[in-house]
């Protein structure tokens, strides 16, 4: 339940297999606008298609897991109200729910570019809020990326639009166990640099990284080695590894050759699911 009095509700159900769908229309009815997909589109085209299909004036956000503060909306909304004239993104910050009765995090009141890559501040998917012509103009999810899809697109806007904060919580969510982790190496393994690949298409959002987007191109590489090397993959690990030396993006640290030279021996044997081996995957 949300204090902003003019909250609409839009549910975008990406064909779940459950009754989640039925038990969403019977509890709400009308109350909720329920958007079903035919097929499994993933997160960045089911969230397109709920801005697209909404309506409303202004978007934001809120992953199935999660849940908004009850003055969420209202608090980014307050950002608009006392300046008509602004037209970016004001957003909240998102707590884990072990800190949400903790204050937020410092946050600048205006969220650059070089602050958001360098880690300032709680910028999630469930804590951004902006027109919704902004968002089918300047934004937008990018369909092809299903992880990390939210820092390509907040790094886009950042080169159009100011990010205001209401310095409130907006949201809290919830992290995902064991299994959660082994899906998300296997998305990171699926999408590979395709983050920072799409970015390099972006003139404009070129122009403004600069440098900068060797640092973006390291972290991918360093994520996917990581989600490889968790997972087991250790020839494709080696490939990879040798590919991002050839673009000479990695910092190349006592840990990334020690696990280069492990995962060479290990893709060798064939021994990476021995007990034995448990602790060179640390």
């Amino acid at each position: 339940m949300q204090s902003y009095p003019a909250t609409r509700c839009v549910v975008v159900d990406d064909a779940s297999r459950d009754d989640s769908a039925e038990q969403i229309a019977r509890r709400f009815g009308d109350r909720v606008m329920l958007i079903r997909n035919d097929r499994n589109l993933e997160k960045s085209a089911s969230r397109n298609r709920g801005v697209r299909e909404c309506g409303t004036e202004f978007v934001s956000f809120l992953d199935s897991d999660d849940v908004l503060t009850p003055g969420s909306v209202a608090e980014r909304m307050r950002v608009f109200t006392q300046d008509p004239t602004f037209n970016g993104v004001a957003f909240g910050a998102c707590l884990h729910e072990n800190r949400q009765h903790s204050q937020p995090p410092s946050t600048p009141a205006v969220l650059n570019l070089d602050d958001y890559l360098a880690g300032v501040g709680e910028l999630r998917t469930n804590g951004f809020l902006l027109r919704r012509d902004v968002m089918l103009a300047k934004g937008m999810y990018n369909e092809s990326l299903t992880n990390r899809e939210d820092i390509e697109l907040f790094i886009r806007l950042m080169t159009q639009l100011e990010f205001r904060s209401s310095g409130t919580v907006a949201s809290i969510y919830r992290a995902g166990g064991s299994a959660r982790a082994r899906d998300n190496w296997n998305n990171i393994i699926r999408q590979g640099t395709a983050l920072t690949d799409a970015l390099a298409q972006e003139r404009l959002v070129m122009s403004v990284l600069g440098p900068r987007y060797r640092r973006l191109r390291c972290d991918e590489y360093s994520e996917l080695l990581r989600a490889l090397y968790r997972s087991r993959q250790y020839r494709q690990y080696r490939a990879v590894y040798m590919q991002a030396r050839g673009e000479n993006v990695l910092p190349f640290s006592a840990k990334d050759l020690r696990r280069y030279a492990l995962a060479s021996v290990l893709a060798a044997i064939g021994a990476g699911h021995t007990g034995q081996n448990k602790e060179a995957l640390r």
